[in-house]
């Protein structure tokens, strides 16, 4: 940016990339990209139950409010989002993980392990 002199924008913050991403999961999973913000659309309630297996919390309980970007943010207790970024460090703690790649995650929704093995060209 310094050397294109260019000023930071709202495109250069991690909500940019937050957004993009929440849009390449409903393309994905052929969902509706229309208020893909909203509380109760797949792309966020999707978000919530992978949060809710890294914390080990339920997210239908979580109090929620609005982040800046509007979008839904969950409170959830600082030691469980401790917990859940060692689950990075360690998968094998998370139950999906752990599980056999061909199982299916009962809350998520998890694609056919055969639609994992799409060509990269049209994702």
């Amino acid at each position: 940016m310094i050397s294109a002199d260019e000023r930071p924008a709202p495109i250069h913050h991690n909500c940019s990339g937050k957004h993009a991403g929440m849009l390449t999961t409903c393309c994905f999973f052929d969902e509706d990209t229309c208020g893909y913000s909203a509380y109760d659309h797949p792309a966020q309630r999707r978000w919530f139950d992978v949060l809710g297996d890294l914390t080990g919390l339920d997210p239908t309980v979580r109090p929620h409010g609005v982040d800046g970007c509007g979008v839904p943010v969950l409170a959830w207790p600082l030691e469980r989002l401790a917990y859940a970024f060692a689950c990075f460090a360690d998968p094998t703690r998370i139950e999906w993980a752990a599980a056999p790649r061909d199982q299916t995650h009962p809350r998520r929704g998890r694609r056919a392990p055969e639609d994992d093995r799409r060509d990269e060209a049209t994702v």
